[in-house]
Parts: structure tokens; C-alpha cells; sequence
């Protein structure tokens, strides 16, 4: 998968596959995922169903795809990787600037 595009089909595949075990009770039809567009699929595979907090941005998934990943697993794992990565550095950031208080930021 190289694009949104690329990749919002695989997404729209897999809720169909989906749909016998999720669909009745969520009330999702074949028809409600195809008329999403491919922004909205891939925004609803980022975005947390229960609180609504994005794991990713959209930035994250063309970085990804940029990788060329071979299958939704690959790109997912990729995706899932990226996202830890900032999170850790970001705990390291904030943990050196409260251990370094007085230390100026370089820009």
C-alpha cells in the first residue's frame, strides 16, 4: 500500500469481513462503509471508539505508507510503532526538562 487510497480499501474490506460479527449490533451495513470516505475509514481505525482520542494523525499514516507496508498487520504494526516511539522520546523530553529546570531549549 502506497496511498490513502490503496489503504482505504483494504479498511473498507476488512469492516465488510467484519460486519456478520459487528455490523447487527452497531447497526453498520455494507452500504454506510462504502459511502465513507477514504479519510473518514482511516480516521476510524485511528481514532478510539470509546473516548474518541486519536492513537495516530493522518501525517503518521503517509509516513507509514511511505513504507510501502504489504498488508493491513505490516502497516498496523508500523503505525503502532511510529506512535510509541514519539510517545517514549516525548517521556524523555519531559522527564530531562524536569530533572534540567533551568536548562534553555535549543531550537
Amino acid at each position: 500500500m502506497k496511498t490513502r487510497k490503496e489503504l482505504a480499501k483494504v479498511l473498507r474490506k476488512r469492516q465488510v469481513e467484519l460486519l456478520p460479527v459487528t455490523g447487527p449490533q452497531l447497526g453498520i451495513t455494507k452500504e454506510k462503509i462504502e459511502k465513507l470516505s477514504d479519510d473518514q475509514i482511516i480516521e476510524s481505525y485511528i481514532t478510539c471508539s470509546d473516548c474518541g482520542r486519536k492513537m495516530a494523525t493522518m501525517e503518521d499514516v503517509d509516513r507509514v505508507l511511505e513504507e510501502n507496508p504489504r498488508t493491513f498487520d505490516e502497516f498496523w504494526d508500523l503505525l503502532e510503532s511510529l506512535v510509541r516511539a514519539r510517545e517514549i522520546a516525548s517521556r524523555g523530553v519531559a522527564k530531562f526538562r524536569k530533572q534540567n529546570p533551568k536548562q534553555k531549549r535549543k531550537m
